[in-house]
């Protein structure tokens, strides 16, 4: 609310975000499948809804639900590393 929160970059970078449900329901499954030699074991699986996002539009989504000012400043990469 201070107004200093910066997207690094442009913001336009793609991320997936996972709904709690699904993330919920996969942990669920993986553990109706879990067993010892079970061909799942050991595996690393990556939860997804498949519908990648600008981190610019995920971001402000949750601030204008949050009823807190959109963010529109950048940061350039070289300054924030």
């Amino acid at each position: 609310q201070a107004g200093r929160l910066r997207f690094v970059g442009d913001g336009r970078n793609r991320i997936d975000t996972t709904y709690i449900d699904n993330a919920a329901q996969a942990h669920f499954d993986a553990f109706d499948h879990l067993a010892p030699g079970a061909a799942c074991a050991g595996k690393a699986y990556f939860i997804s809804n498949g519908e990648p996002m600008a981190v610019r539009e995920i971001v402000n989504a949750l601030l204008r639900a949050a009823g807190a000012p959109e963010v529109d400043k950048t940061l350039p990469f070289g300054a924030a590393y």
